[in-house]
């Protein structure tokens, strides 16, 4: 079977959920609040929901007219003040009709036995039928991805105490609290998505907890923090941040326990044939490298280099049939066929198959036409009466390639992409240790044509291979790219995830200490036919040496013992971990070529990429290495290597490595799931989709948020300082203003006699879980109207058209009123999810399943 896509099962799972409410009269309504709004707007359009018989959609929070003929599903966070609304409206006191003829609950979260009491002890439990937790709360962004949607986790892990900006501990930690919470939530709920109960492993590094989690932090006071009393001997309760442990560790055993407290009441996780999954969890610190690099596959190069807002937006301008242009915004996702089929390629691979389906889809015309550019290309599409969605969706990307290539050629990225790969892999194309880079750096340092910032991408890489350079030859490095304050504090911030910076003199015994203590992965070079797409991201060595067997115990322990066999069978298979083979080589210079042909011969961006025979129409071999950077034509593309894999064949229109991908998932192989914490890059998720591919199973990849290169050095830039931003949610904002207040009321207590103090800031990790929560969900409830304008039924129905942002609510059909009975009602899928039982509580309702 297919690789099941995530965004398939979260909306199928929401589906299922909606069809299980079958009243007698087929018609129901839907109740949402404004968070689980967002997440059904992430995998569904309003017309999903409403071919399911639902009239229209709500929201709890808004003030409605009562319905008491109708049925209504509610899916809602399991809050305190959902269960409130929900009782007020299910049980009204006096003669107050209730909202509707019966409820039906679904809550995303699992929800705690104290509010599963006050909900059937209420005077709404009559009216309850179903009581279920779907444990759906996530963001899916791809079929294998998805993220929690929180930019600024990397502060929260990784922000220096020790300055003048810095916030309080306890404000430190409330933000660390959030991120546990958040993040232990999510991979729950994902394994329960996936049907996994897996084995945990989580990235323990040798040194000490960095950021607000080092015990030293709490020592480290500035002026307008409070000094905090050091750590209680007594072991923290387990769903509290803890100093003095690593994030990655807390989290993991906070998962596991989630897990273990979820199958104890008789739920089973886990599929028939195959073998327990794995979850890595680990952070941004295990692989500093990769934000830096320059990508050269379709997806991570056209967010690199364009401005693409949010990974998936992108205003587009063409022309129309009518020769008129026009602009638009598109979405790149995995509706477009096009753009999921190229994503993972190198630009020169998307290059070549963008070139085949417009040869495909222009037909005879392509023969006659004038094929020299892919500006050519894009606008001979422009005149296809036909075909209009595939038509503009092939433009789109051509143009989205012809402006990669642009960039290409005028920033001189052969040349910084060849010391960035030297730097980040530590060899050279043929092997060897990188003995030049200075000799090579210096003049692209020194070019005013190259931005500064790919100048501090050149400078990080290179002190991070040097694993630290004297100070010195630091300000020399920054005196030669000329680079402001800020863009010297991006390199120079990245202490504060554990990289050395400033090396020790080398009779500094320091020195030898610090080398000793760091144990961590090394990447290894890819053996790929591109010379400039060498660098594999840590997380792919991570996934193959656990496969192997390989994986270091001590950098990546079990949270349970470790699996007797620590390479099963069915689980990824070592025969699978290898590279593309020479003849791999000779297919992608075949692909490459034709490229170049399509795009203009020798006047194409591509040929100055490789080195291309105008008289024969192709790039000519470069022997056994590559062509050298200091000559006119810098290569990405090299022929001398001759390890042993699958070439690669082309399928129905996508590339695919035979013998080690396939579009056929293995049942029988061990899942693999990873949560980057701080965020991932798009390489990283690449490497997911390839690993997974390459060994036929499914990896799933997930992270905090998604870091472009451009939005790692911003926050590099900004970590520790004034411009820091601070957390999104509406208690932080109230938190943060409470202590602002306090601090001003000490400073100047005169000025505040005549003004009512805000309430005292509360901090998560004070709190009960259900109580945190409560604080992260909840919602402002819609103010009172005016008398003078009672709501009618118009206005509710205006309200609720317009609460949804996928699309305006469409009315029931006139030919099915509510009240009929369901004429030939298809029966309901099976619902997979926990139904809580009631058994245990007074006053339980029974309900239906």
């Amino acid at each position: 079977m297919p690789a099941k896509s995530l965004q398939t099962l979260v909306k199928q799972r929401y589906l299922n959920a909606i069809k299980s409410v079958q009243p007698a009269s087929k018609w129901k309504n839907l109740v949402v609040d404004s968070h689980t709004m967002q997440y059904l707007s992430s995998v569904m359009r309003m017309f999903d929901i409403l071919e399911h018989n639902v009239t229209k959609v709500e929201n709890i929070e808004k003030r409605r007219d009562p319905q008491p003929h109708m049925e209504a599903a509610y899916i809602l966070c399991s809050t305190t003040q959902n269960v409130e609304r929900l009782i007020k409206e299910m049980g009204p006191s006096g003669d107050t009709p209730p909202q509707y003829a019966a409820a039906h609950v679904f809550f995303v979260d699992t929800i705690s036995d104290e509010l599963v009491e006050k909900l059937t002890s209420s005077r709404a439990a009559p009216r309850l039928k179903q009581l279920v937790e779907l444990f759906l709360s996530m963001w899916p962004i791809e079929s294998q991805a998805f993220v929690l949607k929180q930019p600024t986790s990397l502060y929260a892990l990784f922000q220096p105490m020790d300055t003048p900006y810095a916030p309080s501990h306890d404000e430190s930690l409330a933000m660390l609290q959030d991120e546990l919470d958040l993040a232990a939530q999510t991979l729950v709920n994902l394994c329960i998505t996936l049907n996994e109960n897996p084995i945990i492993r989580y990235q323990s590094p040798s040194a000490t907890p960095l950021g607000p989690l080092a015990v030293s932090a709490q020592e480290e006071s500035v002026e307008g923090n409070v000094q905090v009393p050091p750590p209680k001997k007594e072991k923290p309760p387990t769903d509290r941040i803890a100093v003095g442990e690593h994030f990655t560790k807390q989290l993991a055993f906070r998962v596991q326990e989630a897990l273990d407290e979820y199958t104890k009441g008789g739920q089973l996780l886990g599929e028939p044939g195959r073998p327990q999954g794995v979850l890595f969890i680990t952070d941004r610190s295990m692989d500093v490298a990769a934000p830096f690099l320059h990508e050269f596959t379709y997806q991570a190069m056209i967010n690199d280099l364009l401005p693409i807002d949010e990974g998936s937006r992108y205003k587009h301008s063409y022309t129309n049939a009518e020769g008129a242009r026009e602009e638009s915004t598109v979405e790149l996702n995995d509706e477009d066929e096009i753009y999921t089929a190229i994503r993972h390629l190198h630009i020169a691979e998307a290059i070549s198959y963008l070139t085949r389906q417009f040869e495909t889809h222009m037909g005879e015309a392509s023969q006659f036409s004038d094929k020299t550019s892919i500006n050519g290309m894009r606008d001979m599409l422009a005149s296809l009466p036909h075909m209009q969605s595939t038509k503009e969706k092939l433009s789109l990307h051509l143009s989205l390639a012809q402006q990669c290539m642009d960039r290409f050629e005028k920033s001189k990225l052969a040349e910084q992409a060849m010391v960035e790969q030297n730097s980040a892999t530590g060899e050279t194309p043929q092997g060897a240790k990188p003995r030049s880079l200075v000799e090579e750096m210096v003049p692209l340092l020194d070019d005013p044509q190259i931005s500064n910032a790919d100048k501090v991408r050149i400078i990080a890489l290179y002190i991070l291979f040097c694993d630290g350079v004297h100070d010195e030859d630091r300000r020399r490095l920054f005196q030669h790219a000329r680079l402001g304050n800020g863009e010297m504090t991006a390199v120079n911030n990245l202490v504060h995830l554990g990289a050395r910076i400033v090396r020790e003199s080398s009779g500094s015994g320091l020195d030898a200490i610090f080398r000793k203590r760091r144990k961590q992965l090394k990447s290894r070079s890819n053996a790929s036919e591109y010379d400039l797409s060498r660098y594999q991201p840590l997380v792919r060595t991570m996934i193959e040496d656990h496969a192997t067997g390989r994986l270091d115990q001590s950098l990546f322990p079990y949270v349970r013992d470790a699996p007797r066999e620590t390479a099963a069978t069915g689980s990824l298979s070592s025969r699978n971990i290898s590279s593309f083979s020479s003849s791999a080589t000779d297919m992608a210079t075949s692909m490459l070529n034709s490229a170049i042909y399509a795009t203009g011969g020798k006047d194409s961006p591509l040929a100055r990429v490789g080195r291309f025979d105008a008289s024969s129409g192709r790039t000519a071999s470069t022997g056994g290495g590559s062509t050298s950077l200091r000559s006119a034509k810098p290569t990405w593309h090299q022929k001398g290597r001759s390890q042993s894999a699958a070439s690669i064949q082309t399928a129905g229109g996508l590339l695919t490595p035979r013998g080690s991908v396939s579009d056929v998932s293995n049942p029988t192989a061990q899942r693999v799931m990873v949560y980057v914490a701080g965020g991932m890059t798009y390489s990283e998720m690449r490497t997911a989709y390839e690993v997974g591919a390459r060994n036929n199973t499914d990896v799933y990849i997930g992270a905090s948020n998604i870091f472009t290169p451009a939005a790692f050095m911003e926050a590099m830039r900004v970590m520790g300082t004034s411009r820091q931003p601070p957390p999104p949610g509406p208690h932080v904002a109230a938190r943060r203003a409470a202590q602002a207040e306090a601090e001003a009321r000490k400073k100047k207590p005169e000025a505040f006699k005549k003004s009512k103090p805000l309430p005292p800031p509360v901090f998560p990790q004070s709190l009960k879980a259900q109580a945190r929560y409560d604080l992260r969900y909840q919602t402002e409830p819609e103010p009172e109207p005016p008398a003078a304008q009672p709501q009618n039924a118009t206005g509710a129905r205006k309200m609720s058209a317009t609460l949804n942002p996928l699309r305006k609510s469409e009315s029931m059909p006139e030919s099915a009123q509510p009240g009929q009975p369901a004429q030939g009602q298809a029966q309901p899928e099976p619902l997979r999810a926990r139904v809580r039982d009631m058994s245990k509580f007074k006053n339980a309702f029974s309900f239906r399943k």
